[in-house]
């Protein structure tokens, strides 16, 4: 047919966008039909459904399915697109509108009955997907079809590029802070891939965390020399340690002060890096982020003659077990829900919420046992000596999450008001943890997007000093494609923002606006 109309090329223009719409729609219903094989798969028990109840099972839906599906559907086209079209540009842009389309626009995506100015879920998918291909902990079977050219397929098609830039920033730092990529190689490339595809002004974060690592892995080594130098020094008083000093402004951890008492065996640590680090740093100041830090603790508790454990444990865990180092502990070590509260300083949540995976390998027994129990003062906590695992390397830092307090308040709330309403609002209330965290991320996109926004139109007014309002929106909505769609409400709600700050003032004509200098 394209052979045929190439008689009369004004024909193109209409065939182009008849062949849009039909890719569009058969993305649409490819990503439909995942949806409805993947929950197909839950009921029938073929693959797992979601830990908590009443969870919406599009939340299970692996990042790599969606990913691949979404590029599987672009490249059946790009063939087509090659071999029947020759490459014609005007079909080559069809097919590129098409795919900006579905892969921002799907069932999945934006959901049945969510409004249009919603952010896409794809950017997140997305990222997990590259969080999969990064992390060294991924399955090969799973990672050995992922690379990071599909990550990139995609991403050239995201709309909200800042969201994408958002996920991935919190799962990269995770990968950071604990030590999980496949290597730094990867993840430079990855940087790399996104700064040409993008902007250097995009990745700028992101880089910026890279070197705060490499600047913490210097000062590790400096602390190292400079511990062995101290006259006190042993490896018992100063055990190794690995500092990350993280800038306040590129990382997405959010300081929280917490009632906490540090371990006396971490103290002497504790104190000369701050020495060291203020003595070379004049006028910076420390903000300790101790619900992040992780640890590993030599345990010898097992059977006579087999070698010690070796757990991984986060700070709060830690100062939990080494309570039971006390002298008096040994030939009875039991301790109560009071005692570890006086000797830690914790909150009862953030106890229970490490003590959760104790009890579960059995390290801790728990007396009276049950949920309810965990969080009263008299509740008594035994290490189990001698301790009996398969494993010598265990890890109980992963096994805490946040909502095990959901859930340890969810009962509470029940047994107190003993209620079928107050028990189905705690039940919601176990649901939020997810829902709570993506609305975080949500409000923050906002609000940075209202930022640039105004940085935009600042800018296009010191240039201009005058500008039509029809004329300002369009420029604001050209600066800003790079790193979302900008909607014309949130450009509005920029303008009123800059008038009350009095950056700007509406002119006579009330079509137009003036810039203040």
């Amino acid at each position: 047919m394209y052979t045929l109309m190439q008689r009369d090329s004004s024909l193109f223009p209409e065939l182009s966008n008849f062949y849009e719409a039909y890719v569009k729609k058969a993305g649409e219903i490819e990503i439909s039909q995942l949806l409805t094989e993947h929950r197909a798969r839950i009921l029938n028990g073929t693959e797992p459904s979601p830990k908590r109840q009443n969870v919406n099972p599009m939340n299970s839906l692996p990042p790599k399915e969606y990913i691949k599906k979404l590029i599987e559907v672009y490249r059946t086209f790009q063939t087509i697109t090659h071999e029947c079209f020759l490459g014609d540009s005007l079909f080559t842009k069809a097919l590129d509108n098409a795919c900006r389309a579905y892969v921002n626009d799907n069932e999945y995506a934006l959901g049945m009955g969510n409004s249009k100015s919603a952010t896409s879920r794809t950017p997140e998918m997305l990222a997990r997907y590259s969080d999969q291909l990064l992390k060294k902990s991924t399955k090969p079977e799973i990672s050995h079809d992922m690379s990071v050219d599909d990550i990139m397929m995609i991403f050239k098609f995201l709309t909200d590029k800042d969201a994408f830039e958002s996920h991935y920033r919190r799962l990269f730092a995770k990968r950071l802070i604990h030590g999980t990529s496949t290597s730094d190689t990867d993840e430079e490339s990855v940087i790399q891939r996104l700064q040409s595809e993008n902007s250097m002004e995009y990745t700028g974060k992101i880089a910026k965390m890279f070197q705060d690592v490499r600047l913490s892995k210097l000062l590790e080594d400096e602390f190292e020399s400079y511990a062995k130098n101290l006259p006190d020094f042993s490896r018992e008083r100063y055990p190794e340690l690995e500092p990350f000093v993280l800038a306040e402004t590129m990382w997405p951890f959010s300081y929280q002060e917490v009632g906490f008492n540090l371990p006396p065996d971490l103290k002497p640590s504790y104190e000369k890096l701050e020495e060291l680090y203020t003595t070379k740093h004049n006028g910076r100041i420390l903000k300790w982020l101790f619900p992040l830090c992780r640890g590993e603790l030599k345990a010898n508790i097992g059977k006579p003659g087999r070698p010690p454990f070796n757990f991984t444990v986060t700070l709060f865990q830690m100062s939990i077990l080494l309570l039971f180092n006390d002298e008096k502990l040994s030939e009875n070590p039991v301790l109560t829900l009071e005692e570890i509260q006086e000797g830690t300083n914790l909150s009862v949540n953030n106890i229970a919420a490490s003590m959760i995976p104790f009890i579960k390998y059995k390290l801790i027994q728990q007396v009276p046992p049950g949920l309810e129990a965990l969080i009263k003062p008299d509740t008594q906590f035994k290490l189990s000596t001698p301790y009996k695992a398969l494993k010598s390397r265990i890890n109980f830092a992963s096994g805490v999450k946040n909502d095990v307090l959901n859930l340890i308040q969810a009962s509470n709330s029940t047994n107190n008001n003993n209620s079928n309403s107050n028990s189905a609002q705690s039940q919601g209330s176990q649901l939020d943890d997810g829902i709570s965290e993506n609305e975080k991320i949500e409000k923050e996109l906002n609000k940075e997007r209202q930022i640039f926004l105004e940085a935009c139109i600042v800018r296009i007014m010191k240039a201009k000093r005058k500008s039509p309002h029809t004329t300002l929106v369009n420029e604001c909505i050209a600066q800003s494609h790079q790193r979302f769609n900008a909607k014309v409400s949130m450009i509005k709600k920029a303008i009123d923002s800059l008038i009350q700050k009095e950056y700007l003032q509406r002119c006579d004509d009330g079509e137009s606006y003036q810039y203040l200098a």
